[in-house]
Protein backbone atom coordinates (compact mmCIF):
# COMPACT_ATOMS: atom_id res chain seq x y z
CA UNK A 1 0.00 0.00 0.00
CA UNK A 2 1.10 3.41 -0.73
CA UNK A 3 -0.03 7.16 -1.51
CA UNK A 4 -2.78 7.03 1.26
CA UNK A 5 -3.10 9.37 4.42
CA UNK A 6 -2.63 6.89 7.54
CA UNK A 7 -4.38 8.23 10.59
CA UNK A 8 -2.90 6.33 13.83
CA UNK A 9 -2.93 5.81 17.63
CA UNK A 10 -6.28 7.32 17.38
CA UNK A 11 -8.36 6.88 20.67
CA UNK A 12 -11.65 5.94 19.17
CA UNK A 13 -12.74 4.99 15.86
CA UNK A 14 -15.95 5.81 16.10
CA UNK A 15 -18.78 4.08 13.90
CA UNK A 16 -16.77 1.98 11.71
CA UNK A 17 -18.24 -1.26 10.26
CA UNK A 18 -16.01 -3.99 8.19
CA UNK A 19 -19.73 -4.23 6.03
CA UNK A 20 -22.09 -1.26 5.15
CA UNK A 21 -25.06 -1.82 6.32
CA UNK A 22 -26.58 0.10 4.57
CA UNK A 23 -29.21 2.36 6.36
CA UNK A 24 -29.22 2.21 10.02
CA UNK A 25 -32.51 3.11 11.36
CA UNK A 26 -35.06 2.01 14.95
CA UNK A 27 -33.42 -0.38 17.47
CA UNK A 28 -29.87 -0.77 15.37
CA UNK A 29 -29.10 3.12 16.26
CA UNK A 30 -28.72 2.41 19.56
CA UNK A 31 -25.38 0.47 19.09
CA UNK A 32 -22.25 2.48 18.10
CA UNK A 33 -19.52 0.46 16.88
CA UNK A 34 -16.02 1.99 18.64
CA UNK A 35 -12.68 0.65 17.94
CA UNK A 36 -10.51 1.50 20.58
CA UNK A 37 -6.57 2.33 19.86
CA UNK A 38 -7.01 2.32 16.27
CA UNK A 39 -5.59 3.28 12.58
CA UNK A 40 -7.76 4.44 9.30
CA UNK A 41 -6.07 4.48 5.72
CA UNK A 42 -7.62 6.88 3.56
CA UNK A 43 -6.94 6.73 -0.21
CA UNK A 44 -8.02 8.51 -3.02
CA UNK A 45 -10.87 10.64 -1.13
CA UNK A 46 -12.05 7.23 0.35
CA UNK A 47 -11.61 4.88 3.74
CA UNK A 48 -9.54 1.89 2.15
CA UNK A 49 -8.95 -0.26 5.37
CA UNK A 50 -8.98 0.57 9.26
CA UNK A 51 -8.57 -1.27 12.66
CA UNK A 52 -6.30 -1.72 15.32
CA UNK A 53 -3.19 -0.67 16.17
CA UNK A 54 -1.77 -4.17 16.48
CA UNK A 55 -2.83 -4.43 12.62
CA UNK A 56 -1.58 -1.46 11.29
CA UNK A 57 0.32 -1.27 7.84
CA UNK A 58 3.58 0.07 7.08
CA UNK A 59 3.86 3.72 7.47
CA UNK A 60 5.79 4.09 4.81
CA UNK A 61 4.93 6.25 1.49
CA UNK A 62 1.51 7.56 3.19
CA UNK A 63 1.36 10.91 4.72
CA UNK A 64 0.80 10.41 8.70
CA UNK A 65 -1.30 12.00 10.79
CA UNK A 66 -0.69 10.84 14.88
CA UNK A 67 -4.28 11.33 16.41
CA UNK A 68 -3.00 10.17 20.03
CA UNK A 69 -5.74 11.04 22.60
CA UNK A 70 -8.44 11.87 20.00
CA UNK A 71 -11.40 10.55 18.68
CA UNK A 72 -12.44 9.88 15.00
CA UNK A 73 -15.57 10.18 13.25
CA UNK A 74 -15.09 9.12 9.39
CA UNK A 75 -18.79 8.36 8.82
CA UNK A 76 -20.66 10.46 11.00
CA UNK A 77 -22.94 13.00 8.98
CA UNK A 78 -24.75 15.53 10.69
CA UNK A 79 -27.89 16.17 8.39
CA UNK A 80 -28.54 19.03 9.72
CA UNK A 81 -25.41 20.91 7.70
CA UNK A 82 -26.77 19.26 4.43
CA UNK A 83 -28.61 20.87 2.01
CA UNK A 84 -32.42 19.85 2.10
CA UNK A 85 -34.25 22.60 0.98
CA UNK A 86 -32.88 24.47 -2.01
Amino acid sequence: MSGGLLITHIAGLVQVRPVAPGIVAGADMAHLPVINHAWILVKDGRIHSFGSMDTCPDSTGHECIDASGRWVMPTFVDSHTQLVFP
